[in-house]
């Protein structure tokens, strides 16, 4: 059978990449309806949308190097980052026109989008290509994009509907993706909140829709029943209930004239509870239910959206889990975008740059992020306490992880102290038994502007003639 096959051949034919199979392998199909979230439910929307337009904020940076060694490149001086930046401010090259005043896609909007496409748990971006340079950028909504593969390579379909399909080799896609469960080809489609969400979504969806069914609807808040044969038959007649549910509404709500905050009734009639628990007293249990578990599934603590915090230490400790969690969300954006971007502009510049592509990174800078301040802040205290222990400054920075810049100038001793010699100078130089030596050239002009904060000085010195000079 081998042989019969081999002269086929079919086992001559290259095995598929484990996990990828012929044809489409993976589209993540849900995407759009995982994004929906951000219009049905408050609690996802703020803490995706703000969230996002915060991070994209954050300055841009090009750096040599990575982790906190990394040398930030300066635009002014390496023409290819320069270049890169305002490609990420514009990315899209009609803003460019020079009627383009108000652009349609800044680039803080771009990366904004793609921060929230991560809701799906994937996002993409095309590039522009013209020649060999990058002049673009373009957002692809994740719904539309399918990975196929044709022989050996593997390809993006992008198909939205009503429109003709467009395909890009695979590499030339960005791609970011959060993990994936999935096995086969569908583990090329990462996970992202959008999918454990859609149950919770759903409840708190639903929980504001009865609130507001009953508050348009209305209900009861008591029922009136007759507790003998007499009042049964009394409360038969519609006219009479009417009458009975006029006085008692009226009794409830304080009488005619808001005076009366008591109702007497006869013992055959029985007021009680409706038994009724009406939607909107149900709601914000559902409702504080569902807004923790979601903001745990999109990595945001609550102070992030403006919620009580109860202490400031209980404040200070979900800024920094939110610094945490917002530098691992742009390390995502830095590893799949924002790097390849540099060293591939790196690559194009050619020279020094070329043959160092790989040491090129770009990445958002959240050194002003309120977690980042005040772990900094923590830092500091721990290395003040190191030096007050008996620890050199260098050495107690160094300990808590601190970067601190060298200081300005060269390093000074202080005087090896002699008799005498810290003894009070006289500011006009006199002589006198117990009195220290004159004031010095160099000290002179000091000792003038204090005396000048009281008056008028009147200062004698001597030439290097010998002769003496008076000066007011």
């Amino acid at each position: 059978m081998r042989a019969v096959l081999s002269g086929l051949g079919v086992l001559r034919r290259p095995a598929p990449a484990v996990g990828v199979s012929h044809g489409r392998v993976a589209r993540p199909i849900h995407a759009e309806k995982e994004l929906s979230s951000l219009a049905t439910s408050p609690t996802v929307y703020g803490a995706t949308t703000w969230r996002a337009f915060s991070l994209a904020r954050y300055p841009l940076e090009v750096c040599r190097g990575h982790g906190k060694d990394a040398e930030v490149l300066d635009p002014e001086r390496v023409p290819w980052v320069g270049a890169l930046l305002r490609l990420l401010k514009r990315p899209d090259p009609a803003d460019w026109h020079p009627e383009a005043l108000f652009p349609a896609h800044p680039g803080e909007g771009v990366l904004a989008q793609l921060l929230g496409d991560l809701n799906s748990g994937n996002a993409y971006v095309a590039p522009t290509v013209t020649g060999n340079t990058i002049t673009g950028l373009q957002r692809l909504h994740p719904q539309w994009m399918t990975l196929i593969r044709r022989g050996d390579e593997e390809w993006w379909c992008y198909k939205p509907t009503g429109a003709a399909a467009t395909y890009y080799p695979r590499r030339t896609i960005a791609h970011l993706r959060l993990l994936s469960w999935q096995s086969s080809g569908a583990s090329e489609i990462g996970t992202g909140p959008g999918a454990p969400l859609a149950n919770l979504v759903a409840a708190e969806s639903e929980a504001l829709r009865q609130t507001a069914d009953t508050t348009r609807q209305g209900g009861v808040d008591v029922i009136v029943t007759g507790k003998s044969e007499a009042a049964t038959a009394y409360l038969q007649d519609p006219k009479r209930r009417k009458e009975v549910a006029q006085q008692v509404t009226q009794a409830l709500a304080g009488g005619a004239d808001g005076s009366r905050r008591a109702m007497v009734v006869s013992g055959d009639l029985e007021i009680k509870d409706a038994g009724l628990t009406p939607a909107d007293l149900r709601a914000p249990e559902v409702l504080e239910a569902a807004r923790a578990a979601e903001l745990v599934a999109l990595g945001v603590t609550p102070i992030s959206v403006g919620s009580e915090s109860g202490t400031y230490a209980t404040a200070v400790q979900q800024h920094r889990v939110q610094y945490n969690n917002d530098l691992a969300l742009v390390g995502i954006v830095e590893a799949y975008l924002l790097r390849p971007l540099a060293q591939h502009f790196a690559s194009q510049a050619g020279g020094r740059w070329a043959a160092r592509a790989d040491a090129v990174t770009c990445r958002l800078s959240l050194d002003t992020h309120p977690g980042a301040a005040y772990l900094r802040d923590q830092a500091l205290t721990y290395a003040q306490g190191l030096h007050g222990l008996g620890w050199s400054p260098e050495q107690a920075v160094a300990a808590a992880g601190l970067d601190l810049p060298a200081p300005d100038g060269e390093a000074t001793t202080a005087p090896v102290s002699t008799p005498g010699a810290n003894a009070p100078r006289n500011p006009l130089g006199d002589t006198e038994s117990g009195a220290g030596e004159p004031a010095t050239p160099a000290e002179e002009p000091r000792t003038v502007l204090s005396l000048l904060q009281g008056g008028r000085a009147f200062v004698t010195s001597t030439d290097p003639d010998g002769s003496r000079r008076s000066e007011s």
